[in-house]
């Protein structure tokens, strides 16, 4: 019997802002692809999103690898600024938290959180959340789902879990969770219900 949904953030009920960051880059700024990649989705900027660097350094290494600190400040806004509360979303899983615990597990920055708080009040969604720059591991760690089911106080195979990357997906289904690959609201909406999900 399912007890808990568990969502992504980012590319779920987030668009996928790093995606749409890299795009305005190239067409706004004229930012090479390479480069606008190596900021948001490097090594060091997925050590970012396991907390081994704070904001400030993050975005300091980037300005000299820009060797511009003010074209690093605008890349900064544009990476914050790509993500928006998916429309719909917020009453889905208000419906969800309804009739099951939900959690928010992501692999994120802080700042973004407070950013995602500040401007949509999101938190009040989940009962739990899960955010790899605290644990200091990111999906497809199993540590992340195990984390979540614990907080809340259930079984992984108790568990559905969503994410619009197929191998965190599948991680989540090696350990008992049932797993939706997501790609729009609507069939999210169907997958949920043919899991027997009231929504």
């Amino acid at each position: 019997m399912i007890k808990a949904v568990l969502f992504d953030l980012d590319g779920v009920v987030f668009s996928n802002g790093s995606k749409i960051a890299i795009r305005r880059l190239r067409k706004d700024k004229r930012i090479p692809r390479g480069i606008a990649q190596k900021i948001i989705r490097s090594d060091y900027a997925w050590e970012y999103r396991l907390g081994k660097h704070s904001a400030k350094q993050h975005w300091g290494w980037a300005a000299k690898e820009l060797k511009n600190k003010s074209l690093a400040k605008e890349i900064r806004k544009i990476f914050l600024d790509a993500y928006y509360l998916k429309k719909g979303m917020a009453e889905l899983v208000t419906g969800i938290k309804a009739h099951y615990k939900t959690a928010a597990i992501s692999n994120t920055v802080g700042e973004r959180i407070s950013m995602f708080e500040k401007r949509y009040g999101f938190r009040s969604l989940f009962d739990a959340e899960v955010y790899s720059h605290l644990m200091g591991v990111g999906k497809p760690d199993p540590a992340m789902y195990l984390e979540a089911a614990n907080r809340l106080n259930v079984q992984l195979r108790e568990c559905i879990f969503i994410d619009n990357k197929e191998k965190n997906v599948r991680a989540a289904e090696k350990l008992g969770a049932m797993g939706i690959v997501f790609k729009s609201i609507p069939q999210l909406k169907k997958g949920l219900t043919k899991a027997g999900v009231k929504i």
